[in-house]
Parts: C-alpha cells; structure tokens; sequence
C-alpha cells in the first residue's frame, strides 16, 4: 500500500503546488476577475497542506531579501527556474519521507529516533518548534478572516493546525518512548 502512496502524493503535491504556481504566470485579467477568491483559498490550502516545507525555504530565503545588491531587483530566469525546480524536488521530498515516516512508524520505527542525548534533544526541539509555528501561523492567519469569511479561515487555518498537532504529538509520543527505554 505504502509503495503506491510513495508516489501518488508526492505526484499530486506537486501537481497542486503547479496549479498554486500558474496563476503567478498566467496572466489573463478575465481569469483573475472570476476567480480570484478561489485562487486565494486554493493558495491557502496548497501553502497549509505544505506549511514545513514552506517554513524551511522561508528561513532559507528569507535573510536573502535584506542583501541590498539583490533588494529590488528581479533574478534572472536561470535563477527564477532553478529556485522553482528546487522548490518542487523539496515538496517531492517531503512528501515522500512523510509517506515513509508513516510506513516506519506503523512498524514501531521512525527516521527521526536518534541515539544519543544531544540528537534525541536536537529532534525534539526541532518537532516541538515546528508544531507550535504551526499553530501560531494558522491562528495568526485565520484570525483576522473569523468574522467576515469563516470558510476562509478554516482553510487557511486547518492545516497549519493539523501540522501542528502531528509535529507535537511526535516530540511528545518520542519523548516518552526515550524516557521509557532509558529506564
């Protein structure tokens, strides 16, 4: 079962990442007028859905914006395309391991169960980070849309949400495993 999804969810993944990415591209005003609002929700689940991974290329691209030779001005395509295949080899990437950590951790096995103290501390900081970003993001985002679109922000809301339960659920859940076999 796990080697079918190993595939189809990276696949489709990145087929919504592509749908997310064309109306960047496509530039026809008509398209924009009728579906504008849709656009904006399906942007909101696509960036939810991928939220670690958005948060890893927003720290990694992040400190790039305040280099004042590149503030401003637009890259070259060389530059737009690699950033872009980048972008989809690491939303491929992440869902294949996530599809895989599932597989492992059906089996009482996991990728990110480390030996040592200083690996097992570094793991858990990290999963306990990214859960509580997670839910910060998704209440900062949603919040604001509670009253005049609520189906809005559950959509920008949810996942995050999600992200961040499962992310914390992790740390905790591989805590106290580490806690019981110390003992």
């Amino acid at each position: 079962m796990y080697k079918g999804l190993k595939i189809a969810v990276p696949a489709i993944q990145l087929l919504a990442a592509f749908v997310f990415a064309l109306p960047k591209y496509y530039h026809n005003i008509r398209f924009y007028e009728y579906h504008l609002n849709d656009i904006h929700n399906f942007q909101s689940v696509v960036v939810g859905l991928n939220f670690p991974v958005v948060a890893l290329w927003v720290v990694i691209f992040l400190p790039l914006a305040y280099i004042p030779s590149l503030n401003g001005t637009l890259p070259p395509p060389a530059v737009t395309i690699s950033v872009a295949i980048l972008l989809a080899l690491s939303v491929a990437l992440f869902w294949y391991l996530v599809v895989t950590e599932i597989e492992m951790r059906t089996h009482g096995r996991s990728m990110l169960r480390f030996s040592g103290w200083l690996k097992k501390g570094t793991t858990l900081i990290v999963l306990l980070s990214f859960g509580i970003g997670s839910l910060v993001y998704g209440y900062v985002e949603s919040w604001p849309l509670r009253h005049a679109r609520p189906t809005e922000a559950v959509l920008v809301g949810i996942f995050p949400a999600i992200w961040g339960t499962v992310f914390i659920g992790m740390g905790m859940h591989d805590l106290v495993m580490s806690l019981r076999r110390e003992r």
